[in-house]
């Protein structure tokens, strides 16, 4: 009798995945590296993932998982701040060098996903827009912010087509400038909490 997955297992072995990801990139991507990395063989890399594609999907989205989490943490941290300040503070944190890479594979498999439709369900359900949708829309609605969904797909979309642009020209003033801007829009839509509106918070990228 087949033996079953192990959720946890799984689970472990995809953080370890995304910071092997994070660390090394794509170059000499294989089963067999990213084994010897981890210090396993390349048995439940294949039992789990089932092959290089589907390693790198799940680190993928554990990565975008990951950003997730690190923005509600920014949330708890500064409770009463602005979400535009967590937009700026979000982009610092994009754009840091060690995290171009990431960003140019993730759109790279994005475009995979979009040309293959089915094939990559997994990874538009756990790093796609709608996931990012989702938590978006809660913490903008938990905010006090108006039109609160409007806002959260305008958060997602800005983001996204400022961070693909910046990776092909580059221009970084352009970029910020952008960001800001948006930052500006949502902090105009935010209602007042507890009598009063809440106010830009100056904050360092984690």
């Amino acid at each position: 009798m087949p033996r079953k997955p192990d959720p946890g297992r799984r689970e472990e072995l995809e953080t370890a995945l995304a910071d092997h990801l994070l660390a090394h990139g794509m170059r000499d991507l294989s089963l067999r590296v990213v084994a010897k990395d981890l210090g396993i063989s390349t048995y439940p890399l294949i039992y789990h993932f089932g092959s290089k594609e589907g390693l790198v999907i799940a680190a993928l989205a554990a990565i975008e998982e990951r950003q997730r989490a690190m923005i509600a943490s920014w949330l708890q941290e500064q409770p009463t701040g602005g979400i535009g300040e967590i937009v700026r503070r979000y982009w610092d944190w994009t754009v840091r060098d060690e995290m171009l890479p990431y960003h140019r594979l993730y759109f790279e498999i994005y475009g995979l996903a979009l040309q293959n439709p089915g094939n990559f369900d997994t990874f538009l359900a756990r790093a796609g827009a709608q996931p990012w949708t989702t938590f978006l829309r809660k913490i903008v609605r938990d905010s006090g912010v108006v039109e609160a969904d409007l806002v959260a797909a305008s958060i997602i979309a800005t983001v996204a087509g400022v961070l693909l642009i910046f990776l092909t020209d580059g221009d970084s003033e352009q970029a910020a400038h952008t960001i800001d801007a948006l930052g500006e829009d949502v902090e105009r839509r935010s209602t007042p909490r507890d009598g009063e509106r809440t106010t830009r918070m100056h904050t360092t990228p984690a």
